[in-house]
């Protein structure tokens, strides 16, 4: 029996020496050897990263930060007393004549749907000759249409009292210009003539002195104007 397991032991110790035992011509990696092997791979790693530095030194490539110029902008006409017209009149009228900025009619249309104006490195310098061009181009009264402004693009110029007035016809409610045109068309007839537009010129004046060289019907729509002046106020 003792002999049995003996030898059943001895057969079990022999299979593990079989299993863990080392061939002979194996060889191990001594320390120094493995000190080469990293030194190799620093080496190229080393390598590879100083050829990257050096691409990025001499080759024509760059990137460039965001560009803060229209956030400049911005600051500048903040440090201005200025309404907000006024800054964004300046921000995207696109046209200087005789140091006076001017909008075109693109600049108009942007003005009203886009946040910033198109990137452009100046302003156009305009002269004469550039202004008489543009007035040959602009169509007459009976050729205007609801696409004026897109079919102009930048062939007008608007002044800033023009954009004003622009802004309050586009913004102010229709009932507003009616009230307006109701109290200069005294007759009734639905239209200004000649004498009834005279009252309106010399009221926008504000001169009353040029008022003496109104004929005698343009007195009477002057009379009959501030009575629908005194009745609008107190339907108001």
């Amino acid at each position: 029996m003792n002999s049995s397991k003996v030898l059943r032991c001895s057969i079990q110790l022999s299979k593990l020496h079989k299993i863990n035992s080392i061939p002979a011509g194996r060889r191990f990696s001594t320390n120094s050897q493995l000190l080469r092997q990293y030194s190799k791979v620093a080496g190229i790693a080393g390598a590879g990263i100083i050829s990257i530095i050096a691409y990025g030194l001499t080759s024509d490539f760059k990137v460039y930060a965001y560009s803060k110029k229209n956030r400049e902008n911005d600051e500048y006409l903040s440090g201005l007393h200025l309404t907000s017209r006024e800054k964004r009149f300046i921000k995207f009228a696109s046209v200087e004549y005789h140091g006076q900025l001017y909008m075109t009619p693109q600049d108009f249309l942007e003005s009203f749907v886009d946040e910033q104006p198109r990137a452009r490195l100046q302003r156009h310098l305009m002269v004469d000759k550039d202004l008489e061009e543009i007035r040959d181009k602009v169509p007459g009264l009976k050729k205007g249409s609801s696409q004026l402004f897109r079919t102009l693009r930048d062939k007008g110029i608007i002044s800033y009292t023009e954009y004003l007035f622009l802004l309050s016809v586009l913004t102010k409610p229709q009932s507003g210009f009616r009230i307006a045109f109701n109290m200069f068309d005294t007759d009734g007839n639905h239209r200004v003539d000649k004498n009834e537009f005279l009252v309106i010129t010399r009221l926008l004046a504000g001169k009353p002195a040029l008022r003496i060289d109104l004929n005698k019907h343009a007195k009477e729509i002057l009379s009959q104007l501030s009575t629908k002046q005194v009745a609008v106020s107190q339907r108001v």
